[in-house]
């Protein structure tokens, strides 16, 4: 018995349980026998013996394309539920997270330099507020801006 085959009590017969929990479109032009009735949408009731061989149902329809398909959605499906670390919306939530930290440590610092020019009693604004070169060190951008910038070399 292939691993993807399971028996129904309530249908008396074979299903492929690969096709039926990931349904797949059937090819457009195939043969007869890629037509998902048997072992998906009905089960097979047949003796077990007809359905083996190379012709038979259950080699026919491991080979079918559509079968394959359901097969590589159940192989994915069982990796993401092993390794759920893996999965792009855990990887976009631990991005997310970090990029969020990443913010309020920023924040964080921006705060700190307020609170100490205001308790110096230092002017925050440089003397040319209209344009502001960062590229230019030797324009004097302000307390609050190179304040800023230093805090930022160390952290």
């Amino acid at each position: 018995m292939a691993s993807w085959q399971s028996y129904s009590n309530k249908l008396e017969g074979g299903l492929c349980r690969y096709c039926v929990l990931f349904p797949q479109q059937p090819d457009r032009g195939g043969s007869q026998r890629a037509n998902p009735g048997v072992l998906v949408c009905s089960s097979y009731q047949k003796p077990y013996t007809k359905a083996l061989g190379k012709n038979g149902i259950l080699t026919s329809h491991d080979k079918s394309s559509m079968h394959c398909r359901a097969a590589e959605k159940a192989d994915l499906f069982a990796q993401n539920f092993r390794n759920p670390d893996d999965r792009i919306d855990n990887q976009l939530l631990k991005q997310q997270n970090k990029q969020e930290q990443t913010n309020k440590d920023i924040l964080r610092l921006i705060v700190i330099a307020v609170e100490f020019l205001a308790k110096q009693g230092l002017p925050f604004r440089g003397n040319n507020d209209d344009e502001v070169d960062f590229s230019d060190e030797s324009i004097n951008r302000g307390n609050f801006v190179a304040l800023l910038q230093l805090m930022g070399k160390f952290s």
